[in-house]
């Protein structure tokens, strides 16, 4: 490849980036905190064995390397053929809905800290685009409405194609989310 072709490499929340291939590699910097190459935009700085900052085109990125075993809970929930799922945080929660004609929709509420599962839901369709399910645990309505919208997550900026609210025992929990088979 000559030295002014251009390279593309996926970054954070699926935004490719466009930028020029150096002709050569840039020197590293070490020091006792890791190596610098480059300095300013852009700049690609390690710092241990499992941490990075990359800048590129003004913007700064925060890496960390993961564990070689660890696997994306969207994988995991698309081979256990859910068919949408929904995180939120502040409290931190998760939603799962299964595919089917009354899917089973499984509620992780407080961080974790309470499961909850609504054995069979009920699709539902409104105006605008809105679809969603209904059902009912102990008594409980549970409802989930999705709306096909850009959504990004307010605490890592991760762009989502989906938003949704969950109302569930008078509380309000908001989120985004991915329709896993579309």
């Amino acid at each position: 490849m000559r030295g002014d072709a251009h390279r593309s490499a996926l970054l954070p929340a699926g935004r490719p980036a466009r930028h020029q291939r150096p002709r050569t590699p840039p020197a590293a910097n070490v020091s006792a905190s890791g190596a610098r190459y480059g300095e300013g935009d852009p700049e690609f700085w390690t710092r241990g064995v499992d941490e990075a900052r990359l800048t590129l085109n003004g913007e700064t990125f925060d890496c960390t390397a993961l564990d070689a075993d660890a696997r994306s809970p969207w994988a995991e929930a698309r081979e256990r053929d859910v068919g949408f799922r929904a995180v939120g945080s502040e409290p931190g929660w998760h939603v799962e809905v299964d595919m089917g004609e009354a899917p089973q929709m499984r509620l992780a509420l407080d961080y974790g800290q309470r499961e909850v599962t609504v054995e069979r839901s009920e699709p539902f369709t409104g105006d605008n685009g809105v679809t969603g399910y209904r059902g009912e645990v102990d008594g409980e309505a549970v409802e989930l409405t999705i709306r096909r919208e850009d959504c990004a997550d307010p605490m890592s900026g991760e762009a989502f194609e989906a938003s949704a609210t969950l109302d569930f025992e008078g509380d309000t929990y908001r989120a985004c989310g991915r329709f896993l088979w579309d």
